[in-house]
């Protein structure tokens, strides 16, 4: 009904939306905190906007499925790629045979799923 973009908006509106009210419930502490994350990390959700608008537009050529166990595949391989190299101030972790495991039974699955 509409379109990719306007799914995208949407989507990251009531995210954001939840979020704020979380905020106000739980009173989390000031917004003045921000001045300490790096600059950075502050651009997380521009790329979050970014997977939800590719998601929304892949569902129509891929498929539901495929898209989920795609994004999900992409996931854990940045987050394997992330400990390798010490990314993001995260400390260096060897990649480790239950992890390549892990990646090969979804890359599996993944092409299950097209058959």
């Amino acid at each position: 009904v509409v379109s990719t973009w306007s799914t995208a908006m949407i989507t990251q509106a009531v995210g954001a939306t939840g979020a704020l009210l979380l905020y106000v419930a739980f009173r989390e502490p000031s917004f003045s905190a921000l001045k300490q994350v790096k600059t950075r990390y502050l651009f997380g959700g521009s790329f979050g906007a970014v997977v939800v608008a590719t998601s929304v537009f892949a569902v129509t050529y891929v498929g539901a499925a495929m898209t989920n166990a795609t994004m999900l595949l992409a996931q854990l391989a940045t987050v394997i790629i992330i400990e390798m190299f010490g990314l993001f101030d995260m400390p260096k972790q060897p990649i480790a045979r239950h992890q390549l495991l892990g990646l090969a039974v979804m890359v599996a699955g993944a092409l299950l799923i097209t058959l």
